[in-house]
């Protein structure tokens, strides 16, 4: 892949996956797809995916062998969930963690997991805010997922 596919943070971005398979889909399509059109065409599927996961708990099988998108819970006991968080002191950007209080609620945290194959293990998935606002809500209005079995 001699085209930037990655961010700054090392992420793969959406554009950067549309500069790589451009054209292979002019190839097979026979005509050009715009960014905007591919990640209207990209997001509708993760929406649709996220919203199966998310309001109707099932296990989603990705295409073409990417794994499966899951919802789950895990009870909070071995770990203390945190997200990064930035201040502004002195004019300059401060990096500190802000600790999620699951205890708030019934201790669990909840997350939306991939089991994915063993040729992606050095991926992650990553949810935007939207979906994460759509979990939290659904298990605020008395949703509940399966409980992930953890090894010690």
């Amino acid at each position: 892949m001699g085209k930037q596919v990655q961010d700054k943070n090392y992420y793969y971005t959406l554009y950067g996956v549309w500069s790589v398979v451009r054209d292979d889909l002019y190839e097979k399509t026979g005509r050009r797809m715009a960014y905007q059109r591919f990640s209207k065409i990209v997001r509708a599927y993760l929406d649709v995916v996220l919203k199966r996961v998310i309001y109707k708990h099932q296990e989603v099988q990705l295409y073409n062998g990417l794994g499966t998108l899951f919802g789950t819970k895990i009870l909070c006991t071995k770990f203390n969930p945190w997200r990064a968080a930035f201040r502004r002191e002195n004019g300059k950007s401060v990096f500190y963690k802000l600790k999620i209080d699951v205890m708030k609620d019934d201790g669990y945290f909840y997350f939306i997991g991939w089991r994915f194959p063993l040729k992606f293990h050095m991926y992650r998935f990553k949810v935007t805010g939207r979906w994460k606002q759509w979990l939290y809500a659904n298990v605020k209005d008395g949703s509940d997922y399966p409980e992930l079995e953890c090894q010690d």
